[in-house]
């Protein structure tokens, strides 16, 4: 029999094995996939969302209690417990919602509990009201005592169909999860079982196999070891009248070419040798040209700040000359990052660390290093690559200019806080802080006039993507989360 039919067999016998051992574990997974998920899309949010109905009422009933026995005088503790009243209401109505359409949906025969439930929230949410409209109305003690027991006897009922609803639930649970181990045991005994089969056929095919095929490839092994020591001299004998024999005649005559390869190539690895250091050398001078394009790029971005700086000492109006020291302040913000990648090793990438401690200098020098308000840099060591780094240089230099105008008049103490992180999912969150007097309450970011909020906006949102959010409490923060790895 030839090699090629007796490695077809086989393998092909293996392939079954292997494929049959796959197939029982496919369906086993698939069987308790479903399990599962009948478990978690079925019962699992009855009984959660039954749960929180039961402490839902439980609450309601508690802060009833409480107003009943506080003085009218304490009139913002009482206010405190109606509010939590309302509160729990609306979860207990929330989640009466899911647990009403899992009812419909899974579990038709437990609807005489939902009915229950429903009853019994709404008698406890209208004694409720009642007990409170009569405490605060000064109603006779007998009505409310009488109340009180109708109350109590609601919450008894409600806790008692709570319960009775929670233990099937439970039951309903552990049968199903009972199923699902039975299940997986079975799987497990039918993988143990089929391998088993497939290990002793395996250890059969592997024994023929080695037994008629093996002695020849030894010799050939040794063969090939003596080539590999630069005996190209060596010759074999083979006689198997197969594939093995053909092969040994194949070897024979690759001895005789080895020889007169060898030299060939070892000129074939010169010729590569050299085209390597030509492509290396190709490769470090367009590494010099982009480096001197940034550089000429920063360059010519400082001599526009220039101009705009010569400009402005010929405007006497504050205002103006205001608006060309910003415009400068922006332009600084770009050339500093062509400045950075003509610094660093990379030419693609900047430290944002040390981008933004550059950032706040320049804007400092520019407003004339008020003493009064002082910087916190807390900046993880991350790298920006160019598409995100100019755009996010200029948010932040927006960011930090307006707080550094309008967060602090009349030289006001404060302290302007700048954070960056990345997380374990490569999203970057950028925040800037300040303890001022914050901004406008009624002022509408993405409604305005205002350059440098349409610019921030802009940048953050269409730009590069990201979210940006607005916090006013104690002063005012800017957050700006994106992922980096987005195609602009």
């Amino acid at each position: 029999m030839k090699i090629l039919y007796k490695l077809t067999l086989g393998f092909a016998i293996i392939s079954l094995l292997v494929g049959l051992q796959a197939y029982t574990g496919y369906t086993g997974a698939t069987t308790i996939k479903e399990k599962y998920t009948i478990v978690t899309e079925e019962t699992l949010p009855v009984i959660e969302h039954l749960n929180n109905i039961r402490v839902s009422g439980l609450k309601i009933v508690e802060s009833t209690n409480e107003i009943l026995k506080t003085s009218m005088e304490n009139k913002d503790y009482i206010d405190t417990e109606i509010a939590e009243i309302s509160e729990y209401s609306i979860t207990y109505n929330e989640s009466m919602e899911i647990y009403e359409s899992k009812v419909n949906a899974y579990f038709p025969e437990e609807r005489d509990f939902l009915d229950n439930t429903k009853i019994n929230m709404q008698d406890i949410l209208r004694l409720s009201s009642e007990l409170i409209n009569l405490k605060k109305n000064g109603g006779n003690q007998s009505q409310i005592e009488e109340t009180e027991r109708a109350f109590i006897r609601s919450e008894d009922e409600f806790i008692t169909n709570m319960d009775l609803a929670l233990d099937k639930e439970k039951d309903e649970l552990q049968e199903r999860t009972e199923i699902t181990n039975e299940v997986m045991e079975k799987l497990r005994y039918n993988s143990i079982f089929s391998g088993i089969i497939s290990i002793f056929i395996a250890l059969g095919m592997g024994y023929y196999l080695s037994h008629r095929i093996s002695l020849p490839i030894i010799e050939l092994k040794n063969a090939s070891s003596e080539i590999s020591k630069g005996n190209l001299e060596t010759q074999i004998e083979i006689n198997t009248k197969d594939e093995i024999e053909d092969l040994g005649r194949t070897f024979n005559l690759m001895t005789n070419n080895l020889s007169n390869s060898r030299n060939e190539t070892a000129l074939a690895i010169e010729k590569q040798k050299i085209l390597n250091d030509n492509l290396k050398k190709s490769l470090n001078e367009k590494d010099m040209l982009l480096r001197e394009i940034h550089h000429r790029v920063k360059n010519n971005l400082q001599i526009v700040t220039s101009l705009l700086n010569l400009q402005s000492q010929t405007i006497e109006e504050e205002k103006q000359r205001l608006i060309f020291t910003e415009s400068q302040n922006r332009i600084y913000a770009m050339a500093l990052i062509h400045e950075k990648l003509y610094q660093s090793q990379s030419v693609e990438k900047i430290d944002l660390k040390e981008y933004i401690t550059g950032i706040v200098t320049n804007i400092s020098e520019s407003y004339g290093n008020k003493s009064n308000i002082k910087f916190d840099i807390n900046v993880e060591n991350i790298s920006l690559n160019i598409d995100y780094a100019v755009p996010t240089g200029l948010i932040i230099n927006e960011l930090i200019t307006n707080s550094y105008k309008y967060a602090f008049p009349d030289k006001r103490q404060g302290i302007i806080t700048i954070f960056v992180r990345s997380d374990e999912n490569e999203m970057i969150h950028i925040s800037i802080r300040d303890n001022g007097i914050g901004i406008e309450k009624d002022l509408d970011i993405r409604n305005t006039s205002s350059l440098g909020l349409k610019l921030i906006v802009s940048l953050a949102e269409s730009q590069i993507h990201g979210e940006l959010i607005l916090n006013r409490e104690n002063g005012t923060e800017f957050q700006i989360n994106f992922r980096q790895d987005q195609k602009l």
